[in-house]
């Protein structure tokens, strides 16, 4: 499976964090798409501007997501980031 993302950095200071991406299906069962497989791994994002992270990764043949859930690995108390989820259409 591929996964791409475009994050941007919508504060006043640089975003440095590392993200954490996690699948979920229609019964909650869940696969955590490895730091050692995005790219870039470590993201260094300038104040109003974008990156692009990508992961390949393997899964089931018969797992089918319905949620991405996006969270930040190494954000203090200090980041305005929240953990984000996004429902997956289906096709």
């Amino acid at each position: 499976m591929v996964l791409s993302t475009v994050l941007r950095n919508g504060t006043k200071d640089e975003f440095i964090d590392l993200m954490q991406y996690t699948l979920a299906d229609k019964d909650a069962m869940s696969v955590d798409i490895g730091s050692n497989t995005l790219h870039p791994g470590n993201l260094h994002i300038l104040q109003g501007a974008t990156a692009r992270q990508t992961a390949i990764f393997a899964v089931d043949k018969n797992f089918s997501p319905v949620k991405l859930i996006v969270q930040c690995a190494t954000c203090g108390a200090h980041s305005s980031f929240r953990t984000i989820r996004f429902t997956i259409p289906q096709s």
